[in-house]
């Protein structure tokens, strides 16, 4: 696509937005209005019969309309945001994961840091202050603003005094190559990685996953793990092109054992996305051998 017809279809939909806000029958939208002479030529506009160009006129119209009564759709879709009692008090980080996309701070509530900030984040250490404010973003309510930056954010799970309802509806679900839940990831357990059955096998140290045994077993970057070869073993389900199983009840969680020493983690591959020839339940199992 190139540029003017990039710009033809802003001018195109904000014509029409016009149109629906004034709640007046948009009128006919003119290639004469929209288009210089020159860009018309240069496009192959000018070339057109009146019949045709009359017919891209009303094609135009049409088009507008759609796009400003899907935009105006999804304006009035956006979420509420989750309520949190302590903006503007002094925080700490407690943990990070997936290089900085998600941060818990010290009273237990976890964000999800817009992709745009997750640069910053990334260099966010454990202990290192941060305050909670409003960010007037309907699509991330809240910034952080910490020692080594800001990030825009919204709020996934609230304090510890959250019901455990709430608690359960803020882990981080983890779908294998068929589309099956597999495990998850429990913000509130520290960052404990269950299957679903409800056995502790893993936890995230940032981007690296480790066994309980201490064993690395690979890594979580961009909402995807990854295995030592670079494969995917599991994502969450907005990284999958269609549409994931509905996920059945998970039971309850038992008891996280103590963690063993961490081995010395291998260097990164190149991740890829192909996937892992290890089902996804047979690789976080392996954390708990």
């Amino acid at each position: 696509m190139n540029t003017l017809l990039r710009q033809l279809i802003v001018l195109v939909a904000v014509s029409g937005s016009a149109a629906l806000a004034a709640d007046t029958p948009p009128q006919g939208l003119s290639l004469d209005t929209i288009m210089t002479k020159a860009e018309q030529q240069r496009t192959g506009v000018s070339k057109l019969s009146p019949k045709e160009k009359a017919a891209l006129e009303q094609w135009l119209t049409g088009f507008a309309i759609t796009v400003a009564t899907k935009a105006s759709a999804e304006s009035t879709t956006v979420p509420k945001a989750a309520a949190y009692a302590a903006t503007g008090q002094k925080h700490w980080v407690k943990s990070k994961a997936d290089g900085g996309a998600f941060i818990q701070l010290e009273d237990g509530s976890l964000w999800q840091i817009s992709p745009l900030d997750k640069i910053n984040t990334m260099l966010w250490l454990p202990t290192d202050n941060v305050v909670v404010v409003e960010s007037g973003n309907p699509q991330y309510p809240f910034k952080l603003v910490g020692e080594r930056g800001t990030a825009e954010a919204k709020l996934v799970t609230g304090t510890r005094g959250a019901s455990k309802v709430a608690a359960r509806d803020s882990d981080i679900d983890l779908y294998d190559s068929t589309g099956s839940a597999v495990a998850y990831i429990a913000p509130d357990q520290d960052m404990t990685i269950y299957l679903w059955s409800g056995k502790p096998s893993a936890y995230l140290d940032d981007e690296d996953i480790y066994g309980f045994n201490g064993k690395h077993l690979g890594w979580f970057q961009s909402g995807v793990v990854y295995d030592h070869d670079g494969r995917v073993v599991a994502a969450l389900a907005e990284n999958f092109r269609t549409p994931v199983d509905t996920a059945p009840l998970k039971s309850l969680k038992q008891l996280r054992p103590l963690k063993s020493l961490k081995e010395l983690k291998p260097l990164k591959p190149r991740f890829s996305r192909d996937w892992s020839r290890i089902p996804g339940k047979a690789f976080f199992l392996k954390g708990a051998e």
